[in-house]
């Protein structure tokens, strides 16, 4: 019976038959030696994302002149729901705790009742103190972890407290006066990391990362 090929098989087979090497084609698409064996070899794990897999898939489609692009890519998201689908995993009931009979005598009742007043107290000073001196509040709505971007116009949104100062990558982002921000950034294609980061007037930070690809 003739066996199926798979899609990695088929990938390799292609190559092959053009004439490229490994090595060069690895090179020419800018993907590592091993992440383009992988690819050849169906082993989706050794990519930390499925958006870095299939920006290095489409890249190695257009090198290896495929044109039936939109088959090939259908292939592949099958594929990798398949090879990558994990079973979850069961959650264990604890034991239960052995009850038992507790008795306080006068004097650890209001020994204990202290005890409760002052960490509480402590607790509240704590809290004071933390809203001088901890780094500011931060919310990134755009752009999502991992989103891919069909042209080189990123939208970044969110909100942080309205005196900090905000920057992508060292680029400066406009806040409102309720702490708002929302703009478009120009990026060029490919696999981009943008750092966030949110600085109040204390010198506090807070920082988000972002990973995406830019078609």
């Amino acid at each position: 019976m003739h066996k199926t090929e798979t899609l990695g098989e088929k990938l390799r087979r292609r190559r092959e038959e053009l004439g490229f090497s490994l090595r060069d084609t690895a090179r020419h698409i800018q993907i590592s030696l091993n992440l383009l064996q992988a690819l050849e070899e169906d082993k989706y794990e050794k990519f930390s994302a499925k958006v870095y897999a299939l920006g290095y898939f489409k890249r190695l489609l257009q090198e290896l002149a495929i044109s039936e692009q939109e088959e090939w890519l259908k292939e592949f998201g099958n594929e990798w729901e398949v090879r990558m689908f994990r079973k979850s995993k069961s959650i264990l009931s604890l034991p239960g705790n052995k009850q038992k009979k507790v008795y306080f005598t006068p004097a650890q009742f209001w020994t204990s009742l202290i005890v409760i007043f002052f960490t509480a107290l402590l607790i509240f000073l704590g809290l004071k103190l933390g809203y001088f001196i901890s780094a500011p509040e931060f919310i990134l709505e755009e752009p999502k972890e991992q989103e891919v971007f069909e042209q080189p116009l990123v939208r970044v949104s969110g909100r942080t407290e309205k005196e900090s100062q905000l920057t992508v990558n060292g680029r400066s982002i406009k806040i409102d006066g309720q702490g708002n921000f929302s703009e478009d950034i120009e990026i060029g294609a490919g696999l981009h990391t943008l750092e966030f980061r949110a600085q109040n007037r204390f010198g506090k930070e807070s920082k988000e990362i972002r990973h995406i690809l830019v078609k």
